[in-house]
């Protein structure tokens, strides 16, 4: 029996949860996870858009627009929901069993808050959507919330301890009973009520199966001397969620508000396939990767080489997307939610170009987290809203098209490598360890965008579809291979996503 475990009642070792976890071995273990967790996710995308696939055609896109709308109301009351708290002890080297009681009571009181807040706020928003249906969908939403947010703290002890396959086998058995639910529903009635069954079944058998797997009870909440360093940091990093909120929310509130429900549908529909890679690639890599940064702080080497191995894949992934979805943007959508979705598809080769930014500055956010420069991470935040919202008003007057056409070009050419900078002023990682972590993915996009081209010049004949998309993936997809494993500056990167991979054997 390891020193990690203990024995349980019926005589199986039960992971201690506050155990120290051997920085010797961080790096095999954190990519091993990594594996595990992108596989998971990879698992939870394919349910997730053969769910959407087919809801797709159940549901119109004007009850899609109700959703988005709830949503709104809902995104920005999660952001409230944890309050940095699960972050704060991720980031915390040496977590005790006070600590992590203090977070449970603490996020039990502010959800509870936040709950009673949106059902107060519920009926205003119907108001100003100008939609009655609104307001029993953000009810439900909020009650589902409520419940997810139980076992934050249970969710970051299991992370802690790097039991994530653990965490994946939860959400993706969650995911099958929340679309199985959600699929039945929308046959029945055809309407909204489908997407809100869906994420609150999800919601509540993902908190149940949690607690049940942490198997942690907290004790009594107690002051204690780390507590307010756990709720400052907790407040910073809200803070700064509250800016990338209003950001990535502005252009849908404003749609909704006045163009109505199916063009804000629309938007939605393209907004959410595009932050696939962001629900998928990155936020795998976060689970993993930030733990294993806090860990490393002190040690400026390794936590440099950890972090720029990190970024150069992450880049890599995303440049190769973008690439191949300016192209096939379009038959995305329609192979995905039929021909009622042609705006949907256009908006969404608009979205892609953003895929590059995201590719070279979505893990910085991790720099100032796990360093705790909590204050510079609120003043960037304030900078790339600005930014980013002037972009998306400027927009505006060209249309449902200019909202995502400010979004992108802004993301890609202003915040992006702006924020390479601002963060590589200091600390272990600097301007140019980024972009030198960044220059091989750049070449991998414009491989990407020539193969995707090429596979849509070939079939620019045929119908938006199946036949086109796979033209345009395969053209993109052969092309990285193909010449990237050639060139020095990407093979390199290609190899290490191989041995990764290889790990997990």
């Amino acid at each position: 029996m390891t020193g990690n475990s203990r024995p349980s009642r019926s005589g199986k070792p039960v992971t201690d949860l506050f155990a120290k976890v051997d920085t010797a071995t961080l790096d095999r273990t954190s990519g091993r996870s990594a594996v595990v967790i992108l596989v998971a996710r990879l698992a939870n995308l394919i349910i997730t858009l053969l769910a959407q696939s087919v809801l797709g055609r159940l549901i119109m896109p004007a009850d899609y627009g109700i959703y988005a709308m709830g949503m709104t109301v809902l995104s920005f009351l999660l952001i409230f929901r944890e309050f940095g708290l699960q972050t704060a002890g991720m980031q915390k080297q040496e977590l005790s069993r006070e600590d992590a009681s203090f977070l449970f009571w603490a996020n039990l009181l502010i959800i509870l808050t936040l709950g009673a807040l949106g059902a107060i706020a519920a009926p205003a928003a119907a108001k100003f959507y100008d939609s009655e249906t609104v307001t029993p969908v953000i009810m439900a939403m909020i009650f589902a919330a409520i419940v997810g947010g139980l076992s934050a703290q249970h969710s970051m002890l299991l992370r802690r301890q790097y039991k994530f396959n653990v965490i994946a086998t939860i959400d993706i058995f969650a995911l099958i009973c929340g679309v199985v639910v959600g699929v039945t529903v929308g046959w029945w009635r055809h309407d909204v009520w489908a997407l809100v069954a869906m994420s609150m079944v999800q919601q509540i058998i993902v908190t149940v199966l949690t607690f049940a797997t942490a198997r942690w009870v907290p004790g009594s909440i107690r002051w204690e001397e780390s507590s307010s360093s756990l709720l400052g940091f907790g407040a910073g990093v809200t803070a700064a969620n509250v800016l990338y909120y209003v950001s990535n929310n502005i252009g849908a509130i404003i749609i909704g508000r006045y163009l109505g429900e199916a063009p804000l549908g629309h938007y939605n529909r393209a907004q959410q396939i595009y932050a696939i890679p962001s629900t998928v690639m990155f936020s795998s890599v976060y689970t993993v990767v930030f733990g294993s940064l806090s860990r490393l702080n002190g040690d400026a080497d390794g936590y440099r080489a950890f972090y720029v191995a990190t970024l150069r894949r992450v880049s890599l992934f995303y440049m190769m997307l973008s690439g191949i979805l300016i192209f096939a943007g379009d038959d995305v959508i329609r192979v995905l939610l039929g021909p009622n979705w042609q705006t949907a598809g256009e908006m969404l080769k608009i979205f892609s170009i953003a895929l590059v930014g995201s590719g070279m500055a979505q893990t910085s956010g991790m720099l100032y987290q796990s360093q705790a420069r909590i204050r510079e991470f609120q003043v960037w935040s304030v900078i790339d809203c600005s930014i980013r919202v002037a972009a998306i008003l400027i927009g505006s007057f060209w249309g449902i098209y200019g909202f995502a056409f400010g979004f992108a070009i802004s993301t890609t050419f202003i915040t992006a490598p702006t924020s390479l900078w601002f963060v590589g002023r200091r600390g272990p990682v600097s301007f140019r360890d980024q972009i030198v972590a960044i220059a091989p993915s750049a070449i991998v996009f414009l491989l990407a965008l020539g193969g995707a081209g090429a596979g849509h010049w070939l079939t620019r004949g045929l119908d938006a579809g199946i036949i086109p998309l796979l033209a345009e993936c395969g053209g993109g997809a052969m092309a990285v291979i193909a010449i990237g494993s050639v060139l020095p500056t990407t093979r390199k990167t290609l190899i290490e996503i191989i041995v990764t991979l290889r790990a997990l054997k």
